[in-house]
């Protein structure tokens, strides 16, 4: 019998400890992982390969020399407002009687009052005439007549133009936009 007790210990030892320490080192390895992955998805702990700055994210849980956290600075930053541009024929404004318009792959090609304009994609601002107008989407064909979604820094419609006799000067016209004060280049 006492044979037996021994067979059965040693099939114990062979088996079920390698087994049951093999379960308990991979679900160590699996929380330190997702650990890991949590801290360095969010920035909130120092990057193992210089790849990111910790708590550029506003996150600071575990960086070392964390910021103090005061009552006047939030932690996350508030998102800039989204402006929608329901009305269109509000915020648009009528650059000159079409004769030709031409789309190829996002970039617009069109002929008016006499002159040829392209418009790249990316592209910021444009030059129409006595115009400088700062670009904010796609154009829209509406009775003839070509209208740009037209943008200042509040991305309030707004127009460039237009320069003065000397092109010295240069005007501000808005729908909808406050008063502000705005200096730019004429080129």
């Amino acid at each position: 019998m006492k044979f037996g007790d021994l067979s059965a210990l040693n099939s114990f030892r062979r088996v079920l400890l390698p087994l049951i320490f093999g379960v308990g080192v991979v679900g160590f390895g699996t929380d330190a992982l997702a650990h890991r992955d949590g801290c360095h998805r969010w920035h909130s702990c120092p990057s193992d390969t210089g790849s990111y700055v910790c708590g550029d994210l506003g996150i600071f849980t575990y960086c070392p020399n964390q910021p103090s956290a005061s009552a006047s600075t939030p932690v996350f930053q508030p998102q800039p407002k989204i402006y929608s541009y329901a009305a269109l024929e509000d915020i648009h404004q009528a650059l000159g009687e079409l004769s030709s318009l031409t789309v190829s792959e996002g970039v617009y090609v069109w002929k008016f009052n006499g002159q040829e304009v392209t418009i790249k994609p990316g592209q910021q601002t444009a030059v129409f005439g006595n115009f400088v107008v700062m670009l904010v989407g796609s154009p829209l064909l509406k009775e003839g007549k070509l209208f740009f979604p037209l943008a200042n820094l509040d991305r309030v419609g707004c127009q460039v133009g237009p320069v003065d006799a000397a092109k010295l000067q240069v005007g501000l016209l808005c729908t909808g936009a406050r008063q502000i004060d705005v200096s730019f280049q004429v080129w």
